[in-house]
């Protein structure tokens, strides 16, 4: 997981869940965007670099 995200997850801004658990229906996909949508926004941490290129 990059860095950046990281941070967010652990501060409890950004919502992290697998690929399976997303997909397994419908209902929990809908769960997932509108727990996402509810964060407040004032969690969000940017306070590492931007990566200038991938890799």
């Amino acid at each position: 997981m990059p860095d950046r995200l990281a941070d967010n997850v652990n501060l409890g801004y950004a919502v992290y869940g697998t690929w399976a658990q997303i997909t397994a229906n419908a209902a929990a996909c809908q769960y997932m965007i509108e727990a996402a949508n509810a964060r407040d926004k004032q969690l969000i941490v940017n306070t590492r670099p931007l990566k200038q290129r991938n890799g």
